[in-house]
């Protein structure tokens, strides 16, 4: 993944030729937490404070590149299931048996159990419908809200309005942001991450918290293991993109790294990033390469 959609340098043995920058002494996944294992049940108000955060390093192209995708897939289940409603169909085909147990007794008690069983069900099934609408709404508008914040609209704050499984919803946002499919991510297993300084948000083949524990344990704290690096830096203002290596051990020569994580694309501009960036992809370069 790079952007905005500036080619990386790639050597004839198809890797990533590396420049060291003389800074990255920490990488910004070594202070990165698991979302889902450690945010997930934080309240919306505070995951939409610091979301707000995040979003002021994200570019300006980026927010409005192709934003919310998502909302026309939400808005397009909620009309399928107005026009041709599947809950009140599960509900119903739900209780089969027990609306043929009420036909066997029309004879015996009327046509009012018949009629009562069928509106009792209707009535469940557009309460069901009603709440998942409402939920939807409450998801659409957390992101909607974060995405015109950072577009200069006046900062809102999430109140007093219900909690919301922001998880997915985030999550939704990062893979919209880096261009990928949500469902492909969720299934093989990539991480959402996200670290502090600066505030940064993406995605991992591990838990980096747990990760950087097992660092930390080791002698030399995992100095020189985990890095992180810029794979293409646009032009002008453009966004810097950053991935998340490990070195790769044994062998001689160069060092050589392979890819463990990918972070939203940040705003060149901010020290705490620059001074985050081991290397950068370069062609000619050999102080190291991407597997």
């Amino acid at each position: 993944m790079t952007y905005p959609f500036k080619l990386v340098p790639v050597t004839e043995r198809g890797i990533i030729p590396l420049a060291l920058t003389g800074a990255g002494f920490f990488a910004l996944s070594k202070e990165a937490v698991d979302y889902e294992i450690h945010l997930s049940r934080s309240s919306t108000r505070d995951m939409f404070n610091s979301m707000k955060q995040i979003l002021k390093l994200w570019p300006e192209d980026l927010i409005n590149r192709n934003p919310l995708p998502h909302m026309d897939r939400i808005s397009a289940e909620l009309e399928k299931d107005s026009a041709g409603p599947s809950i009140i169909g599960k509900l119903v085909a739900g209780s089969l048996s027990t609306l043929a147990s009420n036909l066997a007794r029309v004879s015996v008690g009327g046509r009012d159990n018949v009629h009562e069983e069928l509106q009792e069900r209707a009535n469940k099934a557009n309460a069901a419908l009603g709440a998942q609408k409402d939920g939807a709404g409450r998801t659409i508008n957390f992101t909607s809200e974060l995405l015109n914040t950072r577009r200069g609209h006046p900062a809102l704050d999430w109140g007093t309005r219900p909690e919301i499984g922001h998880f997915k919803v985030v999550y939704r946002m990062v893979t919209d942001a880096l261009g990928l499919e949500y469902d492909m991510c969720r299934s093989r297993g990539l991480r959402l991450m996200t670290s502090p300084d600066p505030p940064c948000i993406g995605l991992a083949n591990r838990d980096v918290y747990a990760q950087n524990a097992k660092l930390r344990a080791m002698e030399d704290g995992g100095y020189d293991r985990i890095k992180t690096v810029c794979v293409t830096q646009g032009e002008g203002n453009c966004a810097s993109t950053l991935y998340e290596v490990e070195r790769v051990e044994g062998g001689s020569g160069p060092p050589l790294y392979r890819v463990f994580g990918v972070w939203v694309p940040l705003v060149p501009v901010m020290d705490q990033v620059r001074d985050c960036i081991f290397a950068v992809a370069e062609a000619g370069a050999a102080d190291g390469y991407i597997i």
